[in-house]
């Protein structure tokens, strides 16, 4: 992340604060106590503090309500002032300065602080990437518009895609339909699915034009970056390593694809070693061209990961000592914690741990070190990381990993009690969902489903019900039960795009298995995701039938004609 992504970030978790109702510090102008100011006869009764008054004036001219001096006298303009922003925020209009008002008046100033952070940071990083691109000629001509690039075909053909349908096509279709997009961030992100998909289907070259469809040029290096990490991990590693360097106009992107695409070809069976040679050479030759040191320490952590994924100690920890060397904050000395942990090295992590004062910094160090410890084989450490993991949504899937490490059921019991705890809805799903996996993998196929039956997202539930039918070691009558269960659950939910998700992983589960139903499972995926036809959600049907037609084509499944 760089430097104004960082504090794009950290503005992003302010406002998250703000809106819990947490306090927010007062700005200079509010810091001295003041005598008690008296409201005019006639208006809201009592008395407030002058210091709180002049705080409100300040807020409320942020808000565009107040046009006086911030002298703390609550006259009848300062009343008329506070009246206009209850009625505003859906408060009754007493002209009060109570302290619910108060709060509110400080959470949206701090909002809107926010906001034009976010907008400052955003114009900055988006007018670097458009100067990266215009810097290099070759960039600039691979990404130059074309004309139709932002016009879709009206009445397109879908009959040669409908009879054959392949992975290809499919997503050439998803490009076109992400054309008529009209949010941009959604656009973007969509067509970088469309990238790694066509890049596998198409090759690398199949990329460039769906790239030049982005609109915000940050989304261009994104979508390469993604690319090159997708091909590496797919072990088309000449193919990663000329799309990294691609990103070189702009150094911090560079050097974190380089990285990334060292981790995901170090993570092979066996890893490509010239390969991996070559991108963490780029990386050290980026390194110092990287103004940002937290861009550095980020990707000296994901140098480390590489490292560790090839069994080279030595290097992960060389690599994690310069990042620690990097004097940055506690965001970033979570992300090195977090490394040292998954790098073997936990007592560097505890170290690291206990400078980590606020929760959610805490969290994701204490989760790798729970898992650090269950591989090293060391139980009790590993239980006491995960049971001191502060929240309980991630305190229960913390517990669920290290049962499976450890192969010991009883810790996933105390996962469930502590998944009851989890009050947000959606979380609890997904520690559900983690619960039942666990159960899974250690071979509990009826504890599985019980803990599948208890998800409370549809999605997530099909989710887990067919991936429990697809392990090869769930009996087939239960397996074809809870496929059934799964399909008539995923049959019933409102979301076409999940809809269609969920089909095409089930397709995909079965051409892998070599099923005879796969054939027809690609066929109603491919049928219902050229069905929809709202741009946005159609290019995302689109992009997961297209992954179940590359899975068939990978295992020869053949799939038949379309019956519409």
């Amino acid at each position: 992340m760089s430097g104004t992504g960082r504090a794009a970030f950290g503005v992003v978790l302010g406002t998250l604060y703000a809106l819990s109702g947490a306090a927010t510090p007062e700005p200079a102008w509010a810091a001295a106590p003041e005598p008690a100011a008296t409201l005019p006869a006639g208006e809201a009764a009592g008395t407030v503090a002058a210091s709180e008054v002049r705080e409100a004036q300040g807020l409320l001219a942020e808000l565009g309500l107040w046009d006086g001096a911030p002298d703390g006298i609550a006259d009848a303009a300062f009343v008329r002032a506070v009246e206009g922003f209850q009625r505003q925020s859906g408060r009754t209009a007493t002209g009060r300065l109570d302290a619910d008002t108060l709060a509110a008046l400080r959470t949206r100033a701090e909002a809107i602080r926010t906001s034009r952070r976010l907008d400052a940071a955003r114009a900055a990083e988006t007018a670097e990437a458009q100067a990266a691109i215009a810097a290099d000629p070759q960039l600039a001509a691979r990404l130059a518009p074309q004309p139709g690039d932002l016009t879709a075909a009206a009445g397109r053909d879908l009959g040669p895609c409908r009879a054959d349908p392949t992975a290809a096509c499919l997503l050439t279709e998803a490009a076109e339909s992400a054309k008529g997009i009209v949010d941009p961030e959604l656009r973007d992100w969509v067509l970088g699915e469309i990238a790694v998909g066509l890049a596998a289907a198409a090759g690398v070259e199949s990329v460039w034009p769906v790239l030049r469809l982005t609109v915000d040029p940050r989304a261009a290096f994104t979508g390469l970056r993604r690319v090159a990490t997708a091909r590496a991990a797919a072990g088309d590693a000449e193919a990663a390593l000329a799309l990294a360097a691609a990103a070189r106009a702009l150094p911090r992107e560079a050097l974190r694809s380089h990285a990334e695409v060292a981790e995901a070809l170090s993570r092979l069976t066996p890893p490509p070693l010239d390969a991996v040679r070559q991108a963490e050479t780029a990386a050290e030759v980026l390194l110092p061209q990287v103004a940002d040191a937290g861009d550095r320490r980020a990707a000296l952590a994901t140098l480390a990961r590489a490292a560790r994924a090839r069994g080279d100690g030595d290097a992960a920890a060389e690599r994690l000592n310069r990042a620690d060397a990097l004097d940055l904050g506690a965001d970033q000395a979570a992300l090195v914690a977090a490394a040292w942990a998954e790098a073997g090295h936990p007592a560097r992590a505890e170290a690291l741990l206990a400078a980590l004062p606020d929760a959610a910094e805490r969290t994701p160090v204490l989760v790798e070190l729970a898992a650090a410890h269950a591989r090293a084989g060391s139980a009790t450490a590993a239980l006491q990381a995960a049971r001191a993991v502060p929240e309980p949504r991630y305190r229960a899937v913390a517990l669920a990993d290290v049962a499976v490490a450890l192969k010991q059921p009883e810790v996933i019991s105390d996962a469930e009690a502590v998944a009851a705890q989890v009050e947000l809805p959606y979380a609890t799903a997904f520690a559900w969902s983690r619960i039942a996996e666990a159960w899974r993998a250690l071979g509990r196929t009826e504890d599985a489903a019980a803990a599948a039956r208890r998800i409370g997202d549809d999605a997530l539930r099909v989710e887990a019900l067919y991936r429990l039918a697809a392990a090869t070691d769930t009996p087939a009558p239960t397996a074809t039960t809870l496929a059934a269960e799964a399909e008539t659950l995923r049959g019933g939910m409102l979301d076409r795009v999940a809809r269609v998700r969920l089909a095409a992983q089930r397709a995909e589960q079965l051409a892998t298995a070599g099923s005879a139903e796969a054939g027809l499972a690609v066929r109603a995926t491919v049928d219902d995701a050229l069905a929809v036809r709202n741009p946005w959600n159609r290019a995302r049907a689109l992009v997961a039938a297209a992954r179940a037609t590359a899975a068939a084509d990978r295992h020869g499944v053949t799939v038949p004609p379309s019956n519409r």
